[in-house]
């Protein structure tokens, strides 16, 4: 590879998901590169299907490309992610995941945002495209993660990333010990905050953080059936709270603990409520309300049930 002086590498993490890789991996060499000397990295985290093959593929039909396939055997997210950014040349690490898309001109983006900017993190939107037909109550909304459409540069705080569109200047990830292997999906076990821990990580590394938010760096996110139900809100809620309190360690006062548990013991009257009450006109499908107003607080639950169970550890 050619200097790779504020350029990147793409981390792509995938298990058993070849045919959406292939979307992934087709979006990429599709898109607009002229400036940028950037490398694809693969991370096939012991997948059983044809993922190997494909990557494969791509690496003979798209020579110009620096495309390279790695096997992870240990199962996880986390795993790989730090196995990634290990075998990667580049400047910075940027990591999509294997069932997003890029936009048309998302390297050209990152890129420019790298050269014109002095940065240690970056993130963009994250947009929902669907293979099949949504159910007329979803909303786009549920699965958009955006903070606008203007440039941002993240208060000291506030930093966000999000798992499916962020960078990370190399040097910084070299001084970690890597993502959490207790956290990150593992397989088809849903598990979150992986990133957040390696950003408290790199926060104790590096007290000046720089962290950029950039609207024009955006990808698709594919949203898959089984995350178009509520029993998928009310795990990913409850785990939300639940890995949040793990990694960020939040000690409240005890008024504000009191007032969270007011929130919980609600659950089951505004269920209630949502059934027999709620306004109709606004709220037309039960699952909006229960999505909108009251899974929400399930968050409040993984957090009291995360310190519950890091206090019998003691």
């Amino acid at each position: 590879m050619s200097d790779l002086k504020n350029n990147f590498s793409i981390v792509i993490c995938t298990y058993n998901r070849s045919p959406l890789l292939k979307l992934c991996l087709n979006s990429l060499v599709k898109t607009e590169n002229k400036h940028a000397c950037i490398e694809i990295i693969v991370i096939d985290n012991n997948s059983k299907d044809n993922t190997k093959e494909v990557v494969n593929e791509y690496i003979k039909e798209y020579p110009a490309w620096t495309i390279k396939y790695v096997f992870e055997k240990k199962q996880g997210l986390s795993i790989s992610r730090t196995t990634g950014y290990k075998n990667a040349k580049g400047l910075f690490i940027f990591y999509l995941d294997d069932d997003a898309q890029a936009s048309a001109n998302l390297l050209e983006s990152i890129s420019k945002n790298i050269n014109n900017y002095d940065l240690d993190i970056f993130t963009g939107p994250i947009y929902p495209f669907y293979l099949k037909e949504k159910p007329v109550w979803f909303k786009d909304s549920y699965e958009i993660r955006t903070m606008g459409t203007d440039t941002l540069k993240l208060e000291k705080g506030k930093e966000n990333v999000w798992g499916s569109n962020f960078g990370i200047k190399k040097e910084l990830l070299d001084k970690t010990s890597g993502f959490d292997e207790n956290m990150g999906m593992k397989a088809e076990t849903i598990s979150y905050g992986e990133e957040h821990q390696i950003l408290e990580e790199i926060k104790k590394i590096k007290q000046d953080l720089i962290v950029y938010y950039f609207p024009n760096s955006f990808v698709y996110h594919y949203v898959p059936q089984n995350k178009i139900k509520l029993s998928y809100f009310i795990e990913k809620y409850f785990k939300t709270g639940y890995f949040g309190m793990l990694v960020w360690k939040e000690k409240k006062s005890f008024s504000k603990n009191i007032f969270e548990i007011y929130l919980i013991l609600r659950i089951p009257l505004l269920v209630i409520y949502c059934f027999l009450f709620r306004n109709k006109k606004r709220y037309p499908y039960y699952q909006n309300y229960l999505i909108e107003n009251v899974l929400p607080l399930l968050c409040y639950v993984g957090e009291h049930y995360a310190k519950m169970v890091c206090f019998f550890k003691k």
